[in-house]
């Protein structure tokens, strides 16, 4: 921690204002933790930065101990970053109304924001429980990465675990995905730009590194999404993989989608061109783009017989029973809108009408039958069938995406 009270009640701030030699005489003064009241010891060595620590037998609710050297010089250095340019900073603010302390409080035209610097894992309940701690007190949470706990892309492609994702971002403005993180060691924000998932881990990104004094809090620079025939193809390679893996692993009766697929006389060899697509937000929900598609494919499939169409409503209630059965995940990450399931499901509605390969009514979506590629017959024309659905399609698809 970089903050104490001495005696007078006064707090001191480790902000790298005093050389080291200044901070050796006030060691022989006493300090205490302004959150838990106890004594805590000065350390100024020659290496580490200087801070404060609680003795080894004692637990603080409001500091987890120990800190990295990482973690003291990132929130100095944010620290010191935003106290030229904001209302207010401080370093290792408490907020008492609410129990709750950040690496960094800041105010800048009238607004509070926390910066939580983050380089341990954290359980999502609690992420998300410091999250509404803080918005329902009117403060902004600003969640940073440490970027030294992310892997390099590689070709564009980035493996994010659940731990990462967590740290998702969405703008409303852009409707693309991204991530920030701060590298402490060369003093820079780096941003995964327009997240574009293949898989429950696996991302297509863009990286952008920024000097800490080049970014004007609280705004990281975007780049826009567009899609071009490059991604298209890679994601039309990892529908590949999907499929064979799905078909090489799946576990029969015991596997949820393939044995509504069974019931409906039907295999995943079969299953048409247009499921598997991109769209939006289909990163609000964790399985690959055919996988949840695939459980709409199969209801729309299933009205079919009965020629009578689906209601958005009655699509969203099915999905969540798939949800609550374990077929399909909603993606952990901050900021979640309640709508997401919504967001993901008429992104796709959306598309297939523009496709042709459903029909919106007044009472809902059905199948249009007459449309060429609405379904595969044989495995053995299921290929040639997919090149030519993407080879009439695909700039219809580019221009949906990017619009």
């Amino acid at each position: 921690m970089l903050v104490a009270k001495n005696q007078s009640g006064l707090l001191l701030f480790l902000d790298g204002s005093k050389t080291r030699d200044e901070l050796r005489k006030l060691q022989k003064n006493a300090y205490f933790c302004p959150q838990c009241l106890t004594k805590v010891i000065l350390k100024v060595g020659e290496f580490k930065i200087p801070h404060f620590s609680h003795k080894a037998s004692h637990t603080c609710t409001g500091f987890s101990e120990p800190e990295s050297l990482a973690h003291l010089e990132a929130k100095l250095q944010l620290y010191n970053w935003l106290i030229h340019s904001a209302e207010e900073a401080e370093v290792e603010k408490i907020y008492s109304g609410f129990n709750q302390r950040a690496d960094v409080g800041v105010r800048i035209q009238g607004q509070e924001y926390a910066i939580e610097f983050q380089r341990s894992r954290i359980p999502y309940r609690d992420f998300i429980k410091r999250t509404k701690e803080y918005t329902s007190h009117d403060v902004v949470p600003v969640w940073l990465l440490s970027h030294d706990v992310l892997k390099k892309p590689v070709e564009n492609k980035i493996s994010l675990s659940s731990f990462h994702q967590q740290f998702i971002r969405y703008s409303s403005s852009l409707k693309q995905f991204f991530l920030v993180s701060y590298d402490h060691v060369h003093q820079s924000f780096s941003t995964l730009h327009y997240l574009i998932p293949l898989s429950s881990s696996v991302f297509l990104t863009s990286k952008s590194s920024f000097p800490l004094k080049q970014v004007k809090f609280p705004h990281f620079s975007l780049q826009s999404l567009y899609y071009s025939e490059q991604e298209l193809h890679i994601i039309r390679e990892q529908r590949k993989r999907w499929l064979q893996s799905r078909l090489v692993q799946g576990k029969g009766c015991l596997d949820g989608l393939l044995s509504l697929l069974y019931e409906q006389r039907t295999n995943l060899q079969l299953l048409p061109a247009w499921v598997g697509i991109p769209v939006r937000h289909s990163l609000f929900i964790k399985e690959p783009d055919a996988e949840w598609q695939c459980f709409l494919y199969l209801l729309l499939n299933e009205c079919k017989s009965y020629e009578k169409p689906l209601s958005l409503k009655y699509m969203l209630i099915r999905m969540n029973d798939y949800i609550d059965l374990g077929y399909l995940t909603l993606r952990q990450i901050q900021f979640q809108p309640p709508d997401t399931l919504l967001r993901a499901v008429t992104d796709y509605l959306d598309t297939l009408q523009k496709l042709g390969i459903v029909v919106k009514g007044q009472k809902g979506y059905r199948l249009c039958m007459e449309h060429p590629y609405i379904m595969i017959d044989q495995v053995w024309d299921s290929e040639s069938k997919k090149e030519r659905f993407w080879m009439q399609y695909q700039d219809l698809l580019l221009e949906t995406l990017n619009k």
